[in-house]
């Protein structure tokens, strides 16, 4: 059993030790800002911050899945789990498509895409809901980009950055 929460587990360790590598040298990083505003050096790390949590979030579903399973095991309990392969290359393909495309279509629309690619890939078939989420998702993607963290967000090629400008006009945004 040891063994093979260690193989489960081994990615996320892989992304523990190098988010903690990261946070280390992201405290490195100085910014003298505004007074009252938070500034670019905050957000390598709490995004580095999120990042551990979910690994260490991630290890412990395994083992206690692990665990789960063993007792199961005991208990002449078959368990079986489906390998989706494929759906995770769609998963990595879209992703590595997603920032291929985002300076051509810009953000909003790539995003758009994305989230609902992503949920149709994962298997959720409402229709409404993955309409409705990925437009909710891209417009509070945009609002924490814009208000929040200060990101210049790419706009993408005419005739994509034409709309992506009247959408921002049409949200008040500058």
């Amino acid at each position: 059993m040891g063994i093979e929460i260690l193989k489960r587990t081994a990615p996320y360790v892989a992304v523990l030790a190098v988010t903690i590598v990261l946070f280390i040298l992201a405290g490195r990083i100085s910014y003298v800002g505004k007074a009252g505003q938070i500034g670019p050096d905050l957000w390598p790390q709490a995004v580095l911050v999120l990042a551990m949590a979910a690994s260490v979030y991630q290890i412990a579903c395994i083992a206690v899945q692990c665990w789960r399973e063993q007792a199961a095991f005991r208990a002449s309990v078959a368990t079986t789990e489906k390998p989706y392969t494929i759906r995770l290359l769609l998963g990595m393909g879209i992703t590595l498509a997603y920032v291929a495309l985002l300076p051509v279509i810009g953000f909003i629309f790539c995003t758009l895409l994305y989230l609902a690619a992503f949920m149709y890939i994962g298997r959720y078939r409402r229709h409404r809901v993955v309409v409705a989420t990925s437009v909710i998702g891209t417009l509070m993607f945009l609002l924490i980009f814009m208000r929040f963290v200060y990101v210049s967000l790419p706009m993408g090629r005419a005739p994509f950055s034409t709309w992506s400008y009247a959408l921002l006009a049409l949200l008040g945004a500058r």
